[in-house]
């Protein structure tokens, strides 16, 4: 995932497409680091600066660039996972 950016799924020799995105929803921990000091869960606030941490959206710590910012907790997706809404902030 680039900053900024939306990536669909894809797989080696697939066709990619790449948008720029001021929002953006994610669930899940191949999208959201769900564990450690940079976790993103159900207690994290709306307003919140995210982040990438290998590839994945997590918690600004106070050095790191923010990216976008939490705008949403929408509850749990179809498989139970915490799906969040982020919104653009960053270059």
């Amino acid at each position: 995932m680039l900053p900024g950016r939306f990536e669909l799924p894809f797989k080696q020799g697939d066709e990619v497409s790449v948008e720029k995105a001021d929002e953006v929803q994610a669930a899940g921990s191949d999208y959201l680091v769900t564990s450690g000091d940079n976790a993103i869960d159900t207690d994290t606030a709306v307003g919140t600066k995210i982040t990438f941490d290998a590839g994945r959206f997590a918690v600004a710590g106070a050095n790191d660039t923010a990216w976008f910012k939490l705008s949403a907790q929408l509850g749990n997706d179809a498989d139970g996972d915490n799906l969040v809404r982020f919104e653009k902030v960053g270059p």
